[in-house]
């Protein structure tokens, strides 16, 4: 009966909403879901889209004007020409390229539906257009934005090449540059927290080896490096980190700010005895938010969950087999080389000359003459400096480079999956650098590393570019199963926060994993765990207010030295008690996370400004943590202790944030409150803390099954529902789902 009635209900294409605007596109076949699915996501966003496919295609001058002409230059120098986003689709299986097919023609349907009823976004109206209609090119370029943007890493090879010409021209750090950045960019933190611990890594004994390559070695590779300047190297910068354009995506509200967290745990430690799922993608936070949620019902797919704006599918969620989610990996997938110019139309590939392929792009411009903006590539990527300090092209080399739509295409197999074998076969070609977790409802648990990671040739530093040579290609990717993974924890739990993923896995050229790293709050965060989703938003309302999981381990070392040796001044004194209560967890006015924020920030400085400067206005950001804790420690290849006592430069840094705070706040320490960030939907009342996932999912694979979510402050950007989750929001609250 139950498979009579499910038949019956499947059999009519249709759209059903539920009380927060939630749309189920149910329908007979897959491509008529995945229309009913494009005309439901142009029903609840459609203005959003089109800001969307305009940021990720490089067309927002065209309605916008020219404050806009320098976002679109930086998309069509490191983007892809219309039939390259089109290949990519067709490169897609047949059902992921139907659904793609489809999930366009339902937005057009609903395009050709609101301009014949004349309700049409009012946008349309205030900038003088209508929409075109929309293609699959469009889904694709957001696509590749969202891969780029989520489930990338690495290139990091320019911004350290940049930092070391800076340091050579610091007095005290032009002797010893490289090492410096060494000590900056570490190779592997053996003490930092993993999301498979060493005793449960199955590769623990029988893994890939990464050596770190010497001090020689860096040497080496940074001589042979070009001559540049400071201020081509910064213009590359922000093209590799799509600096610009980042901006564009969050001003109009398309994903772009990286980060994640998830816990799994197994059915031995919930009390349902089934296991239990958190995700949390944390992708920025504003009005509409920069996701919604959608369910799919077919006789071959049954899925529910987070969606993007203008991409078919689910991208995290569940069915009726397993739940899944997603935190960004910081994989390296990608490289800087450099080729010698021959002359204005060939490059060097060793002794090879290969000629610069050109495509030219023009860029409309409301009110103005158009823009030629001339892409230069080579056979290894496009050109992001064509420097002619050094006379050479340096070229950003990905593994993503026309591979981007992969990973979408793999999540929907994916969905199709019934157990953890069907789990992992699937996500085991994700080219892009994603943690991805499960939990399947017969029990089993499991985490994967997912990405194409080159090997890469010996003798090389991946911290610095190296040159284009055949002997300095890539050996192949690591293959999927030397990957780090885990099935079934002995311990019973999966956590991560974009944390280092085994014991064995270096750094690359993103100094990012330390000892002192933000899931450290996750951790502390789930001590108390009671075995119930309850008490897994009990730990995610925890870290939205924590500190990164630094305050907890320098606070001792700063409390300890001020009781050996009091101040005597009365307002240090009455700061320094303050500093009792400093934890990883934060509450707003507390006046001892705010005093130890301006110590630390002081101490960065005592610690590395004789050395490096004020590393131009960043060195907030350069002195990381773990970096602090190491050169405290004495374990870094530069002495920037010089001879002074850890315990006396906490006292330094305590009283200058003291005098500064005094300066800014003035003498009542009481007065001196730590402010968190908020969250703001439009006019409502800001929402505090804002490290909480932009969509928050829990599940529980009891019986019966249940999964929550929220998704604030609603599915639509206009209307009732586009601000009906934002209490929810507030007040750690979720709608259970059907």
């Amino acid at each position: 009966m139950n498979a009579l009635f499910l038949a019956a209900l499947l059999a009519t294409p249709g759209i059903s909403r539920d009380t927060f605007g939630v749309p189920t596109l149910t329908a007979p076949r897959l491509d008529q879901a995945f229309r009913l699915a494009g005309e439901a996501a142009a029903q609840d966003r459609l203005w959003q889209m089109e800001m969307s496919r305009r940021a990720a295609r490089g067309s927002m001058a065209e309605i916008r004007g020219k404050a806009f002409v320098d976002s679109d230059r930086e998309i069509r120098l490191s983007g892809y020409t219309d039939a390259e986003l089109l290949a990519q689709v067709r490169a897609l299986p047949p059902a992921a390229r139907d659904a793609w097919s489809a999930y366009a023609e339902g937005i057009n349907a609903n395009i050709k539906a609101r301009k014949q009823a004349n309700a049409l976004p009012v946008g349309y109206k205030e900038l003088g257009f209508e929409p075109e209609p929309w293609t699959v090119e469009d889904s694709a370029a957001i696509a590749v934005m969202m891969a780029r943007r989520f489930g990338f890493g690495g290139a990091g090879e320019l911004r350290n090449y940049a930092f070391l010409t800076y340091l050579k021209t610091q007095p005290a750090a032009s002797g010893v540059a490289v090492e410096v950045l060494r000590d900056i960019a570490w190779w592997n933190d053996p003490a930092a927290i993993t999301t498979v611990s060493r005793a449960e890594d199955p590769q623990a004994k029988d893994h890939l080896q990464f050596p770190e390559p010497s001090l020689a070695t860096s040497k080496a590779q940074v001589d042979a490096l070009p001559r540049a300047n400071l201020l081509e190297l910064a213009s590359a910068i922000r093209l590799a980190s799509a600096e610009t354009s980042t901006r564009v995506a969050q001003s109009v509200r398309a994903p772009y700010k990286a980060g994640s967290y998830a816990a799994v745990i197994s059915g031995a430690g919930s009390k349902s005895k089934k296991p239990l799922m958190l995700g949390a993608p944390q992708m920025g936070h504003g009005m509409p938010s920069v996701i919604f949620e959608q369910r799919m019902a077919t006789p071959s797919l049954r899925a529910e969950g987070m969606a993007i704006p203008g991409i078919p599918g689910i991208v995290l969620g569940r069915t009726p087999s397993f739940s899944w989610t997603l935190t960004s990996g910081v994989g390296d997938l990608a490289d800087i080389f450099f080729f010698p110019r021959k002359d204005a139309d060939h490059y060097l590939f060793g002794e090879e000359a290969k000629k610069i392929e050109r495509v030219n792009h023009i860029i409309k411009v409301k009110g103005e003459a158009p823009v030629t903006v001339t892409q230069q590539r080579t056979h290894w990527g496009p050109v992001i400096l064509d420097s002619r300090t050094g006379n050479a092209l340096y070229v950003q080399r990905s593994t993503l480079w026309m591979r981007e739509l992969v990973g979408f295409g793999k999540i929907l197999e994916l969905q199709s999956a019934r157990d953890g074998a069907g789990i992992r076969k699937a996500i085991s070609g994700i080219p892009l650098s994603f943690n991805f977790f499960y939990a399947t409802a017969k029990g089993e648990i499991g985490w994967r590393f997912c990405g194409d990671i080159p090997l890469r040739a010996n003798g090389l530093d991946p911290r610095f570019p190296a040159r284009g040579t055949p002997a300095n290609d890539w050996k192949g990717m690591i293959p999927a199963n030397k990957m780090p993974y885990v099935v079934n924890p002995k311990s019973g739990r999966l956590l991560n926060w974009n944390n280092k993923p085994a014991a064995w896995w270096p750094n690359f050229d993103t100094p990012i994993w330390g000892e002192l790293f933000r899931v450290s709050a996750l951790h502390e965060a789930m001590k108390e765990f009671d075995g119930t989703t309850d008490g897994l938003v009990e730990a995610a309302a925890k870290i939205s207010r924590s500190d990164e999981a630094t305050g907890a381990h320098f606070a001792v070392q700063l409390q300890k030295a001020l009781r050996d040796a009091p101040p005597s001044d009365p307002i240090q004194l009455e700061a320094m008690q303050q500093l009792n209560s400093v934890g990883m967890f934060r509450s707003a006015d507390d006046v001892g996370a705010r005093i130890y924020d301006e110590t630390n920030v002081s101490m960065q400085e005592l610690l590395f400004s004789k050395v490096i400067g004020s590393a131009l206005g960043n060195l907030r950001i350069i002195a990381q943590p773990t970096l602090v804790n190491r050169a405290l420690e004495g374990k870094t290849e530069v002495d920037y202790l010089a001879g002074r006592a850890p315990a006396e430069l906490w006292r330094q840094a305590f009283f200058a944030a003291c005098a500064r705070l005094k300066t800014q706040l003035g003498n009542n320490v009481s007065d001196w409150g730590y402010q968190p960030g908020t969250i703001r939907y439009g006019q409502l009342v800001p929402i505090p803390h804002v490290g909480r996932g932009t969509f928050i999912s829990l599940m529980d694979w009891g019986k019966p099954a249940e999964m929550r979510t929220v998704a604030g402050p609603g599915q639509t950007e206009i209307g009732p529902h586009s601000t009906d989750q934002a209490d929810l929001v507030r007040n750690w609250q979720f709608k259970r789902q059907p």
